[in-house]
């Protein structure tokens, strides 16, 4: 036997099997040093190399307040104006209206019809703004605001618009939330996160992928927790819509993440 051909092959053999781990530490410290430098690409630069179009926003953070507030209790008197109309009050509900006559619509002056029409025939009807209209019960869906952010899917400030066969408001169904107050540490605003954050956090959770665009974004407020009784707590949260469809809510405080059902949402998951 020829121990110096045997010698020689095995060295051979361990120098090739030196040389494949090696290869393979090297391939993986780059693996490991390109998902770094992935994790630390600015989220913008994320953003474009999927090709997610979303609005300019600034990178400073913003104030807003936690609010509370709790649900009204209509009486007769309140309601004595508006007197085109058959109002009936519900306890501890909604008051039912039937208008005398039908208000038109125009699909030309929507917007300017809508207002006019809060204006001069609901209660505060000024502190509601339009979310949605429903074309299997052909309803118009507004949210209460406050300091013209919406109050998203509470069931105490939400105003819903029967309309007719014609595009014409014919009743309403309406909640209310009163004793609005601002609720923060020695009468400071809360600081929470910008836009490009709560951007950021969908982006994490998957979902915003290729080719996505965010075509609405607003802030508002969500309900949290009941204080106590019937008061109600709310904190700033961003409304995200996705190609005009898939509707979701980061609360700006604590990141959970919750996204837009039929009927209201649920939710989701937390951001971070």
């Amino acid at each position: 036997m020829d121990w110096n051909k045997i010698k020689t092959i095995f060295i051979l053999t361990f120098l090739i099997l030196d040389l494949f781990l090696v290869f393979q530490f090297i391939d993986k410290r780059n693996t490991t040093g390109q998902l770094s430098w992935i994790r630390e690409t600015k989220i913008e630069e994320q953003l474009k190399a999927e090709n997610i179009k979303y609005p300019e926003f600034l990178e400073e953070d913003v104030d807003s307040p936690f609010i509370s507030a709790e649900q009204k209790s209509f009486v007769k008197d309140e309601l004595r104006e508006f007197d085109d109309q058959t109002i009936t009050i519900i306890q501890d509900g909604p008051i039912v209206s039937i208008l005398d006559n039908p208000f038109p619509l125009s699909e030309d002056h929507f917007k300017n019809n809508l207002h006019e029409f809060l204006k001069d025939h609901v209660y505060e009807g000024d502190q509601y703004t339009y979310w949605s209209w429903s074309g299997e019960t052909n309803k118009l869906l507004l949210f209460q605001t406050y300091e013209d952010q919406p109050i998203y899917y509470n069931e105490s400030g939400l105003l819903s618009i029967q309309l007719d066969g014609n595009n014409q408001v014919i009743g309403y169904e309406q909640t209310y939330l009163e004793n609005i107050q601002e609720v923060s540490d020695e009468g400071n605003y809360t600081n929470i996160f910008h836009g490009m954050r709560a951007i950021e956090s969908l982006y994490r959770k998957n979902h915003l992928t290729f080719g996505n665009e965010i075509t609405d974004m607003k802030l508002g407020y969500f309900k949290v927790v009941p204080i106590s009784g019937d008061v109600q707590f709310f904190a700033p949260t961003w409304h995200i819509q996705i190609d005009n469809e898939t509707n979701y809510f980061v609360n700006a405080v604590e990141g959970q993440i919750m996204e837009s059902v039929e009927g209201g949402v649920e939710s989701n998951e937390f951001a971070f």
